[in-house]
């Protein structure tokens, strides 16, 4: 089974989610009997929502943190998508060379590659990672006590939890990034203020 899961800015939110995917879906496979050693095949995409037009190299830097937090997560692979996809006439070798050398460098310079988990042990990356399964989980439950995905959808209870998350204060938009519902109680105080 392969997940897509895009990588974002929210550096260690990403990581965190990428853990907590490859637990819920160990959860899953608990819950309903599944064998327990099937792997999930993770494939982590770098985002198009936080780049911009304008300075397409800092998109460059973007690029570069999204992945790494897609590789320290535990993605199985990875695509990184050229640093100026936004600019008409894209698709220049050296423009794609680089999104290739990002990948390159977190391998073979950074040795990414030689660690099982980098990220365990960090209290809060591992607590962000219980708190997104734990989450996750009570959403899957409350999506099945409804009579599963597809009367959860024409009911309207996924509309209205997405909205729950993205809507901060009336009126007002909030980018993925700074979700307060995703994230433990101590950090939504601090981002309110």
């Amino acid at each position: 089974m392969q997940w897509n899961l895009g990588a974002g800015s929210g550096y260690l939110i990403e990581i965190a989610k990428i853990r907590a995917a490859r637990l819920l879906f160990s959860n899953l496979l608990a819950a309903y009997g599944g064998k327990q050693d099937t792997v999930i095949f993770i494939h982590s995409v770098t985002t198009d929502w936080n780049k911009t037009l304008f300075d397409s190299h800092v998109n460059m830097l973007r690029l570069t943190t999204e992945a790494m937090a897609a590789v320290l997560g535990g993605c199985d692979s990875l695509l990184v998508k050229p640093y100026d996809f936004l600019l008409p006439g894209t698709g220049k070798l050296s423009r794609k060379r680089i999104s290739r050398n990002i990948q390159h460098i977190l391998k073979e310079e950074s040795y990414l590659d030689k660690v099982v988990d980098p990220a365990a042990g960090s209290y809060y990356i591992e607590s962000l990672t219980d708190s997104l399964v734990e989450h996750g989980w009570q959403l899957f439950l409350k999506t099945d006590e409804t009579g599963g995905y597809v009367r959860a959808f024409t009911s309207g209870m996924i509309r209205d939890d997405i909205l729950g998350c993205a809507v901060t204060a009336p009126g007002k938009w909030s980018p993925p990034a700074a979700r307060s519902c995703w994230e433990p109680t101590s950090t939504r105080t601090s981002r309110r203020q």
